[in-house]
């Protein structure tokens, strides 16, 4: 999607757990284009600083696209093979990291001019 938005005229700031991967995606469309941050959306502790430092660095930031999260093979249909512990970690990083990261940057979005959006 980040290569898309790109091609389509976006400024995009990608951001990931895999450094590597993160500089090649700027290597292949440019420092004009292309930014990269390494934040993993599970470090709770961290999000605040993280958002303050995309909000200082990114003051015309107008939209985040909230794409993250962790998916394990889960079958509900034994309950013998149940791990409530992967099931909460799971939901945690994909619904509350999700609405965390939302609420963190909501404050910036509302005192913006002009438009902004989650997606």
């Amino acid at each position: 999607m980040a290569d898309r938005l790109v091609y389509e005229g976006s400024k995009v700031i990608a951001v990931g757990r895999r450094q590597d991967r993160l500089e090649d995606f700027v290597r292949k469309h440019g420092s004009a284009k292309a930014s990269a941050v390494k934040f993993d959306l599970t470090d709770r502790h961290g999000m605040s600083s993280f958002v303050s430092r995309i909000t200082e660095e990114f003051p015309d930031l107008d939209c985040v696209f909230l794409n993250a999260g962790t998916q394990s093979p889960m079958d509900l249909s034994k309950p013998e093979k149940y791990d409530p512990t992967a099931f909460d970690n799971e939901i945690s990083t994909n619904f509350n990291g999700i609405v965390d990261l939302t609420m963190k940057f909501l404050p910036f979005f509302q005192a913006k001019q002009g438009e902004s959006s989650f997606i």
